[in-house]
């Protein structure tokens, strides 16, 4: 026999045959899934509350079964009851006459009755069985002795004719169950709702009674909308000796019980377990949804095992108060629940009055914690493997560090190496080199066209640097893209970018030439021809053979880019090399032609010839105007005042064996063709230029000598006497003023000041393996340069650097830049110590002379406060700043012996001096009154210390006494 339950329509194979009643019709079936009992000739259409709106009494035991694939839990039943019939309206039971049912509960039915004695009307419980059931006089005696305006009150209690009844107060309306099923009810009204039923349960509480079976069926609505708790059908007293219920024994209604209630904890059971109630019911209040759904058995799990979910998932609107008392009741463990149910309706009324709860809401850390504890075999795993992952991680983090430090040692190391190797190339002139180990170090964009400037103007790089370099660049930037740059790299590369192009001609440049304009240069080749290339691009324009006769000379017209070419069989001959490589015209010589000149005005061409014979020549006319003798021998060098007719030459001088070893410089006016001025002797001359005017005349000396001659007084003066031999020379207009050029044999490019002196302000490495060849573009202020090494480079004048010079009367000992960057701080001989402004050039006294020979050895500045340390062989420390002249100068005394080196450390905590006689002390920069730290060599003397970077690790320069 299969029945279905009436109120939860699960399947029930046979469950009469489990039943001592002989008598089938009248035996009690209990629901296995949802406890309800009912006869098995009863429809679900008799009954009219649901397993969720009555308590069950439901004993689960596992039973042996001698059938070995059995091995469900039987649902046994506590007693076998009879139904009896239901009593019809009008009926007496004992002085009650019932009117009305009401409904039909666990324990019976309940009626409308009237009390015929006192005339009042009553809810009258009559039980659904004839044998007397301790419950029933267990609820009437448990809740007779509540008196509350909020709960039910009982007013008699008896038995007739084997009919128990309880007789209690009649409360017109309905339950909070029906008043929900019209629709969900506003926060406000949930909250008051749930605060006087909390308070009623508190007053029951406080009696000793917890009800264990609250639950909004439990609650009935008057017309003022008052709620009243009622059935404390299976309510505990918790002051009484014995119970009804026994541990193990689930008592209560499943979706409201707390989970020590479902566990069967009926012992511990108290008055939290009504909290947890109410927590459901304020729950469903305000969502229309019980926390935890589904079958019995499903629900008793979930209220076990699980926490449950937030009211504000399914109503957003909530606020976190709300969702915060709600489910701080509604915790499984009972410890984290509101203590007492006053305690919960306090906050309740304190969320309605806009007051801050108590309550606060469950971490993160909290969840994260509880869930742990319910899985522990998942969250062991998860430890263990958050654990090895860690242990993982860290292991290889630590050495990714130690290889990120060791990949930046080897980077470091690398780019000191490549500094190096630059410094070697620059002083070899070699800036193809130069251009590719800057580009190293170089932001990718910047780099692949310095690159590939390099690689369009540089045709003698090998293959095989070309492949280092690029691995090597390939190295640097895929390990790191911190910058290492620092100011080597700064230096060098404004040294490179000095450079506007290189060319190569492949063999020895023996002259070079610039159109006035700038855009185009030649070079001339040993015994080779000449090369025409674009000074944008170092593109090569034109490439003129020399054929049978070699070229000698070359120079462009000062007035447009006709270049002049002249050969030792005598001729001259000119071109257009911006449009083709045919000559334009010729001027015929009888001797080989040594040097070319064009005059200012560009109407005169000078040519010197081997027998030191000038001969001028009418451009325009292509007619010779004088033929002058100069000298004996080779004409070498040519050279125009500037606006002026006078010319300069330079012919060698046979000795009186005709040996030539030494030369001659003669001065001629060009209209007059007369002689203005020659040297008084015969000097190792090399070149010659003119100097501000017409009467100044500087002439090089291959013995390391310039000379500078007043063409007014015939004076002379020798300048700038150094040992490495001069090249050519000239002068050209710059941002400063008429200034002078010149190379010398060391390859370098010297430019001077025309002041008094001829004071140099900058220098370059150009050259290589001759001392080269110049000819300047004064309009564009570009400068070309051919070198022994078959190179010619273009460069700007504005792009060398022009330093800041201030010259002391006394000998300065050391200096430092202060915190700006502008001023330097300079310690003297005198022992004063001076401040220099470099945009201005001011130089002010910061402080003052001793008046006796202690010079300042040392200076050093505090990068983090601009603070300035100086000492010396002074026996004191002075410590201030400059900058602020308001601010007075610290002495602080030193060891008589004075110091010779003064440090700070990077970050300014620290203050390092070395003393004259081997003592290093170390003083914090709060307090110079004693030494943190200090360290003696009477052996040793210190010259000068310094902190590496900011650690606290000091280089020390010494030599032993």
């Amino acid at each position: 026999m299969t029945l279905l339950c009436p109120s939860c329509s699960a399947r029930l194979d046979d469950p009469p045959q489990r039943l001592p009643s002989a008598d089938r019709t009248s035996a009690v079936v209990s629901c296995s899934s949802c406890g309800h009992r009912f006869s098995p000739n009863q429809t679900k259409s008799d009954l009219n509350i649901s397993v969720d709106s009555h308590p069950i009494t439901l004993l689960e035991t596992v039973n042996p079964s001698p059938d070995k694939n059995q091995d469900r839990p039987e649902t046994t039943v506590i007693a076998p009851v009879r139904v009896n019939q239901p009593p019809a309206e009008g009926r007496m039971v004992a002085h009650f006459r019932l009117i009305e049912p009401l409904g039909r509960g666990a324990f019976g039915e309940v009626w409308l009755a009237e009390d015929c004695n006192l005339h009042r009307k009553v809810a009258l419980k009559l039980p659904g069985r004839e044998d007397r059931d301790p419950r029933l006089l267990h609820e009437a005696q448990t809740a007779a002795r509540l008196r509350h305006p909020s709960i039910v009150a009982v007013y008699e209690v008896g038995e007739v004719n084997g009919q128990a009844y309880i007789a209690s107060e009649f409360i017109e309306g309905d339950t909070l169950q029906a008043e929900l099923l019209k629709g969900r009810l506003k926060p406000d009204r949930a909250l008051q709702v749930m605060s006087i039923v909390a308070r009623a349960a508190h007053a029951a509480h406080e009696q000793g009674v917890i009800h264990r079976d609250l639950k909004l069926t439990n609650v009935m609505v008057d017309p003022d909308g008052q709620p009243h708790v009622m059935d404390f059908g299976i309510a505990k007293a918790v002051s009484a000796d014995t119970t009804v219920s026994v541990d193990g024994q689930i008592v209560g209604t499943i979706a409201y019980m707390a989970p020590e209630q479902a566990m069967g904890q009926n012992a511990t059971t108290d008055r939290r377990a009504d909290v947890y109630a109410m927590g459901v019911m304020l729950f469903e209040l305000l969502t229309e949804y019980r926390p935890f759904r589904g079958s019995a058995q499903g629900i008793l799990h979930q209220k076990i095992n699980e926490d449950p979910p937030s009211p504000r998932v399914l109503v957003p609107s909530l606020t976190r108060d709300v969702e915060t008392v709600c489910l701080k009741a509604l915790e499984r463990l009972r410890d984290k629940r509101y203590a007492t149910a006053l305690e919960f309706a306090q906050e309740l009324d304190r969320i309605r009055n806009n007051e801050p709860i108590l309550a606060r809401p469950v971490s993160r850390p909290e969840k994260f914690w509880r869930w742990c504890r319910r899985n522990p075999k998942v969250s062991s795993l998860l430890a263990a493997l958050i654990l090895s992952l860690s242990l993982g991680l860290t292991t290889s983090s630590h050495f990714a560090i130690k290889a990120k430090q060791r990949e930046l040692e080897t980077r470091q190391a690398l780019y000191r190496a490549h500094m190096s190797l630059a410094s070697v190339a620059l002083e070899n002139s070699d800036i193809e080199r130069l251009n590719d180990l800057l580009a190293l170090y170089e932001p990718a964009a910047a780099s692949s066209n310095s690159t590939k400037s390099s690689n369009t103007t540089s045709n003698t790089e090998r293959p095989s640097d070309q492949t280092q370099d690029r691995t090597a660049t390939a190295l640097i930037r895929s390990s790191s893209s911190e910058d290492l740059r620092d100011f080597a790299w700064g230096y060098f590369r404004r040294q490179a970018d000095c450079f506007q192009q290189i060319v190569s001609h492949g063999v020895r440049v023996d002259d070079v030439a610039i159109a006035p304009d700038g855009s185009i240069f030649a070079t001339l080749g040993f015994k080779g021809g000449v090369r025409v290339w674009k000074s944008a691009t170092g593109e090569l324009v034109r490439e003129i053979e020399a054929g049978t006769d070699g070229f000698t000379a070359i120079t462009f017209s000062t007035q447009d880019n006709r270049l002049f070419v002249g050969t030792d069989e005598g001729l001259v001959r000119v071109y257009n090399p911006g449009e083709h490589s045919r000559v334009v015209f010729e001027l015929n010589h009888d001797r080989g032609v040594t040097a070319l000149q064009v005059a200012p005005d560009g109407r005169t061409l000078a040519v010197g010839d081997m027998s030191g014979e000038l001969h001028l020549w009418a451009i325009q006319e292509r007619s010779p105007i004088h033929k002058i003798k100069v000298g004996d021998a080779k004409i070498t060098s040519l050279r125009w005042a500037p606006k002026s007719d006078r010319l300069a030459a330079i012919v060698l001088s046979p000795d009186s064996r005709g040996a030539v070893a030494l030369s001659s410089c003669v001065v001629i006016d060009s209209e007059e063709s007369t002689r203005i001025f020659s040297t008084p002797r015969p000097q190792p001359l090399n070149s010659l230029t003119f100097g501000n005017d017409e009467n100044d005349l500087i002439l090089s000396a291959i013995n390391g000598v310039l000379i500078r001659y007043d063409l007014q007084t015939g004076k002379g003066e020798n300048l700038r006497d150094r040992r490495n031999p001069y090249g050519e020379i000239m002068t050209m207009e710059s941002a400063e003023g008429r200034v002078l050029l010149t190379t010398d044999l060391s390859g370098e490019l010297i430019i001077c000041e025309l002041s008094a002196g001829l004071p140099p302000f900058s220098s370059l490495s150009v050259l290589r393996r001759s001392f080269g060849t110049l000819d300047v573009a004064s309009s564009t202020g570009q400068i070309v340069v051919g070198s022994g090494d078959g190179t010619a480079r273009i460069l700007r004048l504005e792009s060398l650097h022009h330093p800041t010079i201030t010259t002391r009367n006394n000998v300065v000992r050391s200096l430092a830049f202060c915190r700006d960057n502008i001023h330097v701080a300079i310690g003297e001989s005198d022992g004063g110590v001076a401040v220099w402004d470099t945009t201005t050039g001011e130089v002010t006294s910061w402080i003052a002379s001793s008046g006796r020979p202690q010079p300042v050895l040392s200076v050093s500045v505090d990068v983090v406060t601009g603070h300035v340390a100086a000492c010396g062989m002074m026996p004191q420390l002075r410590i201030g700043d400059p900058l602020a002249p308001e601010e007075v100068v610290q002495n602080t005394r030193l060891p008589p012996s004075g110091s010779s080196s003064v440090a700070w450390s990077g970050d300014g905590q620290y203050l390092a001096i070395g003393g004259r006689g081997g003592v290093l002390s170390i003083f914090s920069s709060r307090d110079f009154s004693r030494p943190l730290a200090e360290s003696s060599r009477p052996d040793v003397a210190l010259e000068d210390i310094a902190f590496i970077g900011q650690s606290k690790t000091i280089l020390g320069l010494s030599h032993f006494r």
